[in-house]
């Protein structure tokens, strides 16, 4: 429903996901067996709400969500949620304008990402750290790493959301180019 642009049904989805997450919290045998196997349901639909939360224009309710999911993956210790949680703060961050946060977050997720050997979540932060460093003046540094980021992003064999990372790198040149002296 998210990938479709069905917020509303996607929004009551994931809350259903959330609280049956929190439901089986107490049962930590059962939430022990599913995180062998992937990331934690609690996290993963708390970030995709958050994403529905900013599309929807709700961009306090997209933090505070973004920010529940990453405390969680914090709380279980659990790499990969970690850095998928770490992402997809840094991508908040980056729509609020929040450069710094963004750059932060996004080195966070690399960091954990490359110690865990996590190739789509590091060519991921890669990406949120280059559109970062963008903003924060750098636009040649952060190209590159949009550039590296999305190379490395698709070698995973991953199209999820190229059109945002597509953006970014847009942005990214158009910023460059708005820098770059003019001859006359």
């Amino acid at each position: 429903m998210f990938f479709l642009g069905r917020f509303e049904d996607s929004s009551r989805q994931l809350e259903q996901g959330i609280a049956w997450d929190e439901a089986t919290a107490a049962a930590s045998e059962r939430r022990a067996h599913v995180l062998l196997h992937a990331e934690s349901p609690g996290v993963i639909c708390r970030l995709h709400l958050s994403c529905i939360h900013w599309l929807l224009g709700f961009p306090d309710r997209a933090l505070a969500t973004v920010e529940a999911g990453l405390a969680l993956a914090e709380a279980l210790a659990h790499p990969l949620s970690l850095a998928f949680s770490l992402v997809y703060a840094a991508i908040i961050h980056l729509w609020r304008k929040e450069s710094q946060m963004a750059q932060t977050r996004a080195e966070a997720a690399v960091s954990e990402a490359r110690r865990y050997s996590l190739a789509q979540f590091l060519a991921m932060g890669t990406m949120c750290r280059g559109a970062a460093l963008v903003h924060l003046g750098r636009p040649e540094e952060g190209l590159a790493e949009l550039h590296a980021g999305l190379a490395d992003f698709h070698r995973t064999n991953s199209k999820t959301f190229d059109p945002m990372w597509l953006g970014f790198t847009a942005e990214a040149q158009a910023t460059r180019n708005s820098r770059a002296p003019s001859v006359s």
